[in-house]
């Protein structure tokens, strides 16, 4: 099983709110040889930016490296628009793309305009865009949408259509993710959690004659390099998502040296993790130094 490491561009981590900085490391996460950028979709988290538009400026920047949302809240797009954008964006990157997504918080969707029916949604977000992908004309009459004879121009560059991974850990987003998902995204567990996890997955999967492609199981890890464990879990707590009570920052984050990373993230490897989706967070100025130690030392490693 290859492994492969990407990075995401999370609430705007660089010092200066220039569209340059920007261009800069999407230019180094390619030339370092790391797998896919990965851009975060959430309103409710002050500055992030909008993924698809942001992917489609990484894509017109470069040539090899894949291009993902880590993840899109599924429930607020418009799923004929959004199957749209990512089969142009696919046709213009060549077949790079890979669309997560995720239910968001339940509390959130009204905030968004959407009120119930999450996961009925989702699931049916699902089935019209793959149905969009890969038919000429399709019409579709379902509980939150009804379409009639719409067709996309241009269908993706990869057939059937674009992988899409499903991210979540509770056992409502397992069952999904193993139903639907072309691949499966695990957020902040330890190693020994996301084995469990892994193994539910495929579990579930197989009661649906399915399996979860190995390369296609992945993490959102955040990382912090630093002198030791303790100097850089410090640096990082400002920027974890939620900060787990009943575990210390080094069990569900890569901290450290490079070599205490590239450590961390064998655990993952032999739990199942064969992409990381990383997010190098730390204090702005130190963002890109951090991206250089990734694609140096950290990737070539594992």
């Amino acid at each position: 099983m290859s492994v492969r490491v990407g990075l995401t561009i999370s609430r705007w981590p660089f010092p200066k709110v220039d569209p340059e900085q920007f261009y800069e490391c999407v230019d180094r996460a390619e030339a370092l040889g790391l797998d896919a950028v990965w851009i975060p979709d959430n309103l409710k988290v002050h500055m992030n930016i909008e993924p698809v538009v942001s992917m489609a400026v990484a894509a017109a920047r470069t040539r090899r490296i894949k291009l993902g949302t880590s993840v899109m809240v599924a429930p607020v797009r418009n799923p004929v628009l959004l199957a749209r954008e990512m089969a142009t964006l696919d046709f213009f990157s060549g077949g790079r793309t890979v669309l997560g997504l995720g239910l968001g918080r339940a509390g959130d969707m009204r905030e968004y305009g959407v009120s119930g029916g999450r996961g009925e949604r989702v699931d049916e977000l699902i089935q019209v865009m793959r149905k969009l992908w890969s038919e000429p004309a399709v019409s579709f009459q379902g509980k939150s949408l009804t379409i009639q004879g719409m067709g996309l121009f241009p269908r993706p560059v990869q057939k059937p259509g674009i992988p899409i991974w499903l991210g979540g850990t509770t056992e409502p987003a397992l069952r999904r993710a193993a139903r639907l998902g072309d691949g499966w995204m695990a957020l902040y567990g330890t190693p020994e959690e996301t084995r469990r996890q892994v193994q539910q997955v495929q579990r579930y999967a197989a009661e649906h004659g399915r399996r979860i492609p190995p390369e296609n199981i992945s993490i959102y890890l955040l990382t912090c390099f630093g002198k030791d464990p303790d100097e850089a879990s410090k640096l990082i707590r400002p920027y974890l998502l939620s900060e787990r009570r009943d575990a210390p920052v080094s069990a569900y984050c890569a901290v450290g040296t490079p070599q205490q990373v590239v450590a961390k993230l064998r655990e993952y490897v032999a739990a199942g993790i064969s992409t990381f989706i990383i997010r190098p967070s730390c204090p702005p100025e130190q963002f890109m130094a951090q991206v250089e130690l990734l694609g140096r030392e950290v990737a070539p490693a594992v």
